[in-house]
């Protein structure tokens, strides 16, 4: 038994939880959503149109480095590209369709440019066919990467696509990247401050294949020390974990990470 880490811990405020939980390897229902395969201004999963009915609308596919000015794009490599003028829209994913009563998160990445704060795009998961769309957002002209997310559920067996319109009379510069729609179950649980369980959260890196405990104590005055376990076995794989535990009505604890080799 050898002692990798000690840690004391004085309690102090209590802990509130958020989270949003869905399926791990969630697949992403639209086609080449990161843009990484492509060929010049031509993307897989993904057309050009506008509302002129004008071809060859200006969108562009390539890499990240080379067009995200001085804000990097989130992944480092490929990014959509719309520059935009007189209200047009460049960027329609494929179809997808949608199972009524089912969860889905839908996500992107976006990244307006232009000296005009009034210009900007307008982002759709539309539903096709029908009056009212999934999600809209309209942003302003803005100099860094924005991330946006949003769980909703299906009313219908609907198809849905992903467009992107640019904002605004002149010339402005969209960036988009990693666009997703996931199914899954998603679960957002949000407790009130007066029934919010406090306690510590103890962290630490697990080594790959070597068992650790989470020992806790109220008193180190002496030799005799009374360490009981949290948390159970926990096997390492090479990351960190981490062990929650609740206050009581102990008015302090002391903590200890072991690993048993």
């Amino acid at each position: 038994m050898k002692t990798i880490n000690q840690v004391k811990a004085v309690l102090a405020a209590a802990v509130l939880g958020l989270w949003l939980a869905g399926s791990v390897q969630a697949q992403n229902l639209i086609l080449n959503g990161s843009f990484e395969t492509n060929s010049g201004t031509a993307a897989l999963g993904w057309t050009n149109d506008n509302n002129f009915g004008i071809t060859n609308v200006p969108v562009e596919f390539g890499p990240a480095s080379g067009w995200s000015g001085i804000s990097p794009a989130p992944d480092g490599t490929q990014v959509a590209l719309l520059p935009g003028t007189n209200w047009l829209y460049g960027l329609l994913s494929d179809t997808v369709t949608l199972t009524a009563g089912t969860s889905y998160r839908f996500s992107y990445w976006v990244r307006n440019w232009s000296a005009d704060p009034n210009l900007g795009a307008y982002i759709y998961l539309q539903n096709v066919g029908q009056p009212t769309d999934y999600d809209t957002r309209v942003y302003s002209a803005s100099q860094s990467w924005q991330w946006y997310t949003k769980v909703f559920t299906a009313t219908g067996n609907d198809t849905v696509r992903f467009v992107a319109w640019s904002r605004g009379p002149t010339y402005n510069y969209t960036f988009f990247d990693n666009v997703t729609l996931e199914e899954g179950t998603y679960v957002t649980n949000a407790l009130a401050s007066s029934t919010a369980t406090g306690g510590v959260s103890i962290s630490f890196f697990a080594t790959n294949s070597v068992e650790f405990h989470v020992l806790t104590t109220t008193n180190l005055s002496n030799s005799l020390t009374n360490w009981g376990s949290i948390g159970g076995t926990i096997m390492g794989n090479g990351t960190d974990k981490k062990v929650f535990d609740p206050y009581g009505t102990d008015s302090q604890k002391f903590y200890e990470v072991i690993a048993i080799y």
